[in-house]
């Protein structure tokens, strides 16, 4: 798939990292930052079931908003002007599924980080989960791209905000801004992740390791920095 010259790369922003348990799990306990990386591991695992933030008192989406908020995070991403969109799960919506993007898109207009939510975007066929799937078996831009449609807004927006639960390499995003550029080529269009998987131990700085960087296409796959 080719994307369009103006898409070659999508910035993202992200508020929390996390290391998969499997890359550091043979780690001795004396190393000094395994209370981080498992401090990671709860809090990824309260985001994908939209628990409370581990030792706080509200959900996660919402701890995630004000944070953003309070700290005067991204604000080339968070405006007043900015339709914020939240990225289908991979697999097909049924009634009563907990959708956390939702969740965290309504969190952060909420707190003024966006004009409204829009559910425009949705899933018509269902993709292999990335954080259950093996490197090569997960779904290409392509595949997101051809498993989503766009459903049209009233009014047409300048700026469109992708957000979703986890990064990984950002196919679900790049596939996700190819679907809505085609529906809004004027629109500007950046994403951004609560939490982002860190692959390589030795670039894991802690949990609270907010960045900013670009997903860009890679081959059939996608390549994120950082």
């Amino acid at each position: 798939m080719c994307l369009p010259s103006r898409l070659e790369s999508v910035r993202f922003a992200s508020l929390l990292s996390y290391v998969p348990e499997y890359r550091w799990r043979h780690i001795r306990s004396v190393d000094e930052r395994l209370d981080e990386l498992r401090a990671g591991r709860e809090y990824m695992i309260s985001l994908k079931r939209g628990h409370t933030q581990p030792g706080g008192l509200l959900p996660i989406y919402d701890s995630i908003a004000k944070w953003c908020a309070d700290l005067g995070l991204f604000p080339d991403f968070f405006s007043k002007g900015t339709t914020v969109v939240p990225v289908p799960s991979s697999l097909l919506t049924r009634p009563g599924t907990l959708w956390v993007p939702m969740l965290l898109a309504e969190a952060l207009v909420g707190q003024g980080l966006g004009a409204s939510v829009a559910a425009c975007l949705h899933r018509t066929a269902p993709v292999p989960k990335s954080t259950h799937s093996r490197s090569k078996d997960r779904a290409t831009p392509a595949q997101h791209y051809k498993s989503m449609r766009v459903r049209q807004m009233i009014t047409e927006p300048e700026s469109i905000l992708l957000v979703d639960d986890l990064v990984t390499r950002g196919s679900t995003f790049l596939g996700a801004a190819y679907r809505m550029a085609e529906s809004y080529p004027n629109a500007r269009i950046k994403a951004f992740a609560a939490m982002r998987t860190v692959s390589n131990l030795d670039e894991f700085v802690g949990v609270g390791d907010w960045r900013e960087g670009t997903i860009t296409p890679a081959g059939n796959g996608s390549r994120r920095q950082p």
